[in-house]
């Protein structure tokens, strides 16, 4: 017993050591390591603070009964804000800004009980908006709208409850009609019309079980696979480069 109870002890001074060994300089006295989150906290009743295992602080806000409660600030691993915003019992609530890990803004908007409400704005990190809409119980409602980093339009389409319903239209990045159709709950149905490059030819497909609009005609290796949120884009005589592409179609692939 006094030899399991010697190990015991052991292995709690053993931990302790290796964790007061590896303290980052600066940290508060009642500060703790929390190796299960590999995270340094210090904690009242009304405040906590976190810093990650480097000593670089993670988070900082008020607490009330134990909940997040008031302002909260959240940082990256590099020092620079993550997000900023305020709770109310635990809910993140009222207006919220994210950052990305250079600092610069990612998106803003407003939570009503831990869900997005209302208009939210997402930026590229150049400053430049990507995208605009509404959510309703954290879900996209309503219009949406995503730009090119140039600031042209990518699509305007409408969500009901995080699905893309009713009419739908995309551009090229100089401003010229892609293609433009109806959704169904996410579903592409009837005519859709689709243009291979700015200006034509374009064509008229049926959508059925929703396939990918092709423009009837034309050679396979000149349509235009689209979907949803069209992850291709044609290569060839489109004058856009891949680099000045939204994200969600830097990657096409060819047919």
């Amino acid at each position: 017993m006094r030899r399991i109870l010697a190990l015991f002890f052991s292995i709690i001074l053993t931990g302790t050591l290796a964790a007061n060994q590896n303290r980052p300089t600066g940290l508060p006295d009642g500060a703790r390591y929390v190796a299960a989150h590999r995270v340094w906290v210090q904690e009242s009743a009304s405040h906590q603070i976190v810093w990650y295992a480097d000593g670089t602080k993670k988070s900082e806000g008020d607490l009330k009964q134990g909940q997040r409660d008031g302002v909260w600030v959240f940082f990256h691993a590099n020092g620079n804000k993550r997000a900023e915003g305020s709770y109310t019992a635990g809910r993140m609530t009222g207006p919220w800004k994210l950052y990305y890990k250079s600092g610069k803004l990612q998106s803003e908007g407003e939570y009503r009980n831990g869900s997005k409400q209302g208009p939210w704005t997402v930026y590229f990190e150049s400053g430049r908006k990507k995208s605009d809409g509404t959510y309703a119980g954290g879900l996209k409602n309503g219009p949406w709208t995503e730009y090119y980093e140039s600031g042209a339009v990518f699509f305007k389409g409408i969500y009901v409850a995080d699905l893309a319903h009713g009419q739908w239209i995309y551009y090229f990045q100089n401003g010229a009609f892609y293609q433009g159709g109806t959704y169904s709950e996410d579903v592409r149905t009837g005519i859709w019309k689709v243009c291979i490059a700015p200006g034509g030819p374009c064509g008229e497909e049926i959508m059925r079980q929703n396939e990918p609009p092709r423009v009837s005609g034309l050679p396979k290796e000149q349509s235009t696979p689209a979907g949803k949120d069209p992850m291709s884009i044609l290569d060839g005589p489109a004058p856009e480069n891949r680099e000045e592409l939204p994200p969600s179609l830097q990657n096409w692939n060819k047919d």
